[in-house]
């Protein structure tokens, strides 16, 4: 039992270069890391501009409570962007 058990393991051992050797010529997974790759860069270029228009659209907004705020208390505040 154990002489049968070291001679799989042996074996194994033996073979263990060639695996290791047709793991790095093997391409066939690198075309779906790269594409992994871009997915992931695309997201994150997607979370940050949705973040800055997040804070524009809040800042917008800030300023039209603002606005409106100071309109109820009589005085009128110009929001307009100026004439070129």
């Amino acid at each position: 039992m154990a002489f049968a058990m070291t001679h799989q393991l042996l074996a194994k051992l033996k073979a263990a270069p060639r695996t290791l050797s047709y793991l790095l010529r093997d391409q066939r997974g690198a075309t779906a890391i790269e594409y992994g790759l871009l997915a992931a860069l695309v997201g994150i270029v997607a979370m940050q501009a949705l973040s800055s228009l997040g804070n524009a659209t809040g800042q917008t907004f800030s300023a039209i409570d603002e606005a409106m705020g100071k309109e109820e208390e009589g005085e009128f505040i110009n929001l307009s962007p100026p004439a070129p």
